[in-house]
């Protein structure tokens, strides 16, 4: 079962298999050599010192309006 709660707060919750997980994205235009770095990070809830994070370079990536 997967649930999302609301996108509004920095931290965002995410419910997997009854495990509370909390997650944000945040992206950085990097203007040197027009690329994006989308960078997503992933905490069991209760375990902030220890999150997944996953990067994503991008260029011209007209999906997510960057650049």
């Amino acid at each position: 079962m997967l649930e999302f709660d609301s996108m509004k707060s920095k931290l965002r919750k995410i419910i997997i298999d009854s495990l509370e997980y909390l997650y944000s994205v945040t992206d950085k235009y990097h203007s040197e050599n027009e690329s994006n770095t989308l960078t997503v990070k992933v905490y069991l809830s209760g375990h902030k010192q220890t999150p997944l994070i996953i990067e994503f370079l991008t260029y011209e990536d007209y999906y997510i309006g960057q650049p």
